[in-house]
């Protein structure tokens, strides 16, 4: 995968939050030489960690591109293949798509029904993995 012209891979890890389980996991984006940001593995962040100053150094606003290719393992909680940005908190969060169109946001609690694109494409965002936020 491409980085920067310099040769040098942008990579930034970004905090998420299982909806079933309501634990955080981290996403790392990595950057391509256009604005396109790919998803290359998510991990499970220990509760004694979240805080930890490498998670909100890294998981500045990241602007651009978003796309989850098929290798993408998903949540590592339960394994939910999709994430949403919800738009009351702007923080991300997965969702199992299999168990219907409802879901809750587990940072701010705000309900809401999802609108799925059977054909998603990468689309223009700006996502903040910050946990205090």
């Amino acid at each position: 995968m491409a980085g920067s012209s310099s040769g040098k891979k942008i990579a930034r890890i970004i905090v998420s939050r299982c909806m079933k389980t309501g634990k955080d996991y981290g996403i790392r984006w990595e950057k391509t030489d256009s604005d396109l940001w790919i998803a290359t593995w998510s991990f499970k962040i220990p509760s004694s960690q979240k805080n930890s100053n490498d998670y909100k150094q890294s998981g500045d606003a990241l602007s651009g591109e978003f796309k989850f290719p098929p290798d993408y393992p998903g949540c590592p909680h339960c394994q939910g293949r999709i994430t949403i940005r919800c738009i009351d908190c702007k923080k991300i969060y997965c969702h199992d798509i299999e168990k219907g169109i409802k879901t809750r946001c587990p940072w701010c609690k705000m309900d809401g029904v999802l609108n799925i694109n059977p054909n998603p494409t990468p689309s223009p965002l700006t996502i903040d993995g910050n946990v205090d936020r």
